[in-house]
């Protein structure tokens, strides 16, 4: 996510959050308290596979082309910054998030982002 942001020239914070306080159009039917985990020395060992472009490159010309090719429709149910102020807003009450947006441990669940520096990607 934040490879994403900086590539869009995107400035703002990612905040992780426990499940319980994560906003209902974040959460996602997935167990992440296990990692996902690719392993691809077989594709470049057997077919001498190389990135043609750097992964930094890539992310560019991707959200060049997000950017000139937007969606036609657009779920409004999937975008509530309202619900993700009040997240961060509890997750501060506990003293899980210190002013500015820098989290401290806590327990962490999915991720969410930050709206209090809501800017767009596009």
């Amino acid at each position: 996510m934040r490879s994403i942001g900086r590539a869009a020239g995107w400035n703002g914070e990612v905040v992780s959050l426990p499940r319980d306080i994560l906003p209902k159009h974040l959460a996602e039917d997935y167990d992440y308290r296990h990692d996902l985990a690719a392993n691809t020395s077989r594709i470049r060992e057997e077919l001498s596979y190389a990135e043609p472009i750097s992964r930094e490159e890539a992310l560019r010309q991707t959200i060049a082309w997000e950017r000139n090719n937007p969606p036609k429709n657009i779920d409004p149910e999937k975008f509530d910054y309202a619900a993700e102020d009040a997240a961060l807003m509890r997750l501060e009450s506990k003293g899980c998030l210190r002013r500015g947006g820098r989290p401290v441990r806590c327990r962490s669940g999915a991720l969410v982002r930050a709206a209090a520096s809501a800017q767009t990607l596009g």
